[in-house]
């Protein structure tokens, strides 16, 4: 089904990639403080007041998205899936991975199961595992009170 179509078909660079080949941003970088409230886009660089330490950068490893590589994710510690390349989009609460990596990852949890009807998997909030993601630097657990 074909909802709407733009008239120019070529494909347009986003906003920021815009920005930068402009120099209208001073930095080719960008940062997003995520909060209930107060929620921040800083665009040509950082905010040092809103972290501290250092932070980690990785290289693009596609221009259509902002997918980055050398990706890993670890049940209660144990590694289930490596070498994955990720899209990293803050509009979104959702993951997604091709279905062998999926089936692979939800093995690993106890209680799990696929909901056919809704297409997702589910666990039992009581005994929620811990999940974490790397790219090769520091790793990132999954907060399951937010």
């Amino acid at each position: 089904l074909l909802i709407a179509q733009c008239a120019d078909s070529r494909v347009q660079n986003p906003f920021f990639v815009t920005a930068v080949d402009q120099g209208a941003v001073s930095s080719g970088v960008f940062a997003m403080k995520l909060a209930s409230s107060g929620s921040e886009l800083y665009i040509g660089g950082t905010n040092s007041r809103l972290y501290s330490g250092s932070i980690e950068y990785h290289d693009l490893v596609s221009d259509q998205y902002w997918m980055i590589g050398g990706g890993s994710v670890a049940i209660n510690g144990e590694t289930t899936a490596s070498r994955l390349s990720t899209i990293i989009d803050s509009g979104t609460t959702l993951m997604a991975a091709e279905p062998s990596v999926v089936q692979s990852f939800y093995k690993n949890i106890p209680g799990s199961k696929l909901d056919s009807q809704e297409g997702l998997y589910t666990f039992p909030c009581d005994s929620a595992p811990e999940i974490s993601i790397n790219w090769g630097g520091k790793t990132w657990t999954i907060d399951t009170d937010e």
